[in-house]
């Protein structure tokens, strides 16, 4: 099948990666994938880089009429059967310049739901996104559940070696919704109990002021480093010892399966996302959110005994090996655009 897929963000993140990841999962199941995306973004690196048919053009939101002739002569140039939008502004601008050529596919990476009846059928990342949708209108038939995916070493080798004293890491943009707050004060609460330990964080974003200043004022300037955008997540994986998510909010979480497949040990909080990806004790700690002492008894917890971070680090490596692996998502991706492509849509096994 010529599958359109679509995302037409400028900036770097998990919705520009997961477009990334689709159009490899695409071809690795038998499909032709052509990415169309933006000029300038930052996703074109990463679509070229991985060898993926590219075209980008410049537009200036879904409303712009002439983006939206560019799109129905591109979709119309590579006989596009089928269109797979990432992001509110390709869905839009697609629902509106495809209408009549190909089916339109939104896929929620968020909880932005905004003219998703405008979908011919949705792939939500998660369950709980899923009865959202419905309860939006969308029929349950054009809903499929379909949740991010991550590379899989060709060998499964779990990280059990802690550096002395160890590495915490985390990793996203940084805006509120991240917890990268919750993190700091979990830090300085270790600190004060003479656990050691230092902290490596990546990313970027409008909060990293703030959070520096706060690391400031916690006095963990010593402990904690932040490192910027990270350009290669596998070498940063491979530098820290444990992984952290302290989410508030988090509608998937694809660092957490990152580092799952990286196989680190992972203390996440109950967020959204990674509460449906992690079974507590047995392939990651689940703590609550907005709690900077859970966190630190549970990063604690993982420190102090090997054999359990050991456990948790194996447990998480299989199961994102067995549910989130490309391989995984490509016959999941094929049963979905199967299904969308018959007069009755049919539902695809979790």
């Amino acid at each position: 099948m010529r599958v359109l897929n679509i995302m037409l963000g400028q900036k770097a993140g998990g919705i520009e990666q997961a477009c990334v990841d689709y159009a490899e999962a695409l071809t690795l199941g038998g499909h032709e994938a052509l990415c169309i995306t933006s000029t300038d973004a930052w996703v074109n690196a990463k679509c070229d880089a991985a060898l993926l048919t590219r075209v980008s053009f410049s537009n200036m939101g879904y409303w712009d009429p002439f983006a939206m002739l560019k799109l129905r002569h591109l979709a119309r140039a590579a006989e596009g059967e089928v269109a797979i939008c990432h992001g509110g502004r390709a869905f839009r601008l697609a629902s509106r310049a495809l209408r009549g050529i190909c089916p339109v596919i939104m896929v929620t990476h968020n909880y932005s739901l905004k003219d998703i009846l405008r979908a011919d059928a949705v792939f939500t990342i998660t369950r709980a996104l899923a009865l959202d949708v419905e309860l939006a209108g969308v029929a349950p038939e054009k809903i499929f559940h379909l949740p991010n995916m991550v590379r899989i070493p060709d060998q499964l080798q779990p990280h059990t070696l802690y550096q002395r004293p160890p590495v915490i890491g985390a990793m996203g943009r940084m805006v509120r919704k991240k917890g990268f707050d919750v993190l700091l004060r979990a830090a300085a609460i270790m600190n004060a109990r003479g656990l050691q330990f230092s902290l490596r964080i990546g990313g970027d974003g409008e909060e990293r002021a703030a959070l520096e200043a706060l690391a400031e004022e916690l006095r963990i300037t010593r402990t904690v480093t932040f490192t910027g955008w990270v350009e290669d997540p596998v070498a940063f994986y491979r530098e820290i010892d444990v992984f952290a998510l302290p989410s508030h909010h988090e509608p998937f979480g694809i660092v957490l399966i990152e580092a799952m497949a990286a196989g680190l040990a992972c203390v996440s909080t109950d967020a959204e996302g990674p509460s449906e990806i992690l079974h507590h004790a047995e392939d990651g700690w689940v703590v609550p959110r907005n709690d900077p002492e859970a966190l630190a008894l549970g990063l604690e917890r993982v420190l102090s005994d090997p054999e359990l971070a050991a456990s948790l680090a194996c447990g998480g490596q299989q199961h994102v090996a067995k549910h989130y692996s490309m391989q995984a998502m490509a016959r999941r991706l094929n049963d979905a655009l199967d299904a969308i492509d018959k007069p009755q849509l049919l539902e695809v096994a979790a």
